[in-house]
């Protein structure tokens, strides 16, 4: 696998070709709503399996304090699941915000997904919440120097 990062204002077509799979096409999230106006503002990192885009994810500071930093937008094709790589993606973005000044993270979880990321460090903390048709719970994890 080839990791490519891409700062505020690159060329998001491969990152763009991953959400779309995953979140449009596979679990039915509205097209409008997924591009957003953060993407030309965020950090992010795409995994290639050879020239094809198989893993992504962004990161932005949080507005409220720019040491604790965003990561969303985390998307594993289909037929790289199961492989490992959604753990090496959270390492790769987290390490990303981390060289930023990231001193903690926060992540909006899909339910189902909380698991993993509690694997990865995250615990919840707040309410659930839904995103269109998706229940979600906040997550947060400090870094650990």
């Amino acid at each position: 696998m080839r990791i490519e990062r891409i700062a505020p204002g690159g060329d998001l077509s491969a990152a763009y070709l991953v959400r779309t799979a995953v979140f449009i096409e596979e679990q039915g999230f509205s097209a409008e709503l997924e591009i957003d106006n953060t993407d030309p503002l965020a950090h992010h990192v795409v995994f290639f399996d050879g020239d094809e885009p198989a893993a992504t994810a962004r990161t932005f500071p949080d507005e409220s304090d720019p040491k604790r930093y965003i990561i969303g937008r985390v998307a594993v094709c289909k037929s790289f699941r199961g492989t490992g790589l959604g753990l090496e993606l959270m390492q790769a973005i987290e390490a990303y915000a981390k060289e930023l000044g990231a001193v903690s993270f926060s992540l909006g979880a899909q339910l189902q997904a909380a698991p993993f990321y509690r694997k990865c460090g995250y615990a919840v903390y707040g309410e659930h919440y839904y995103d269109e048709h998706c229940e979600h719970v906040h997550m947060q994890k400090e870094v650990i120097l």
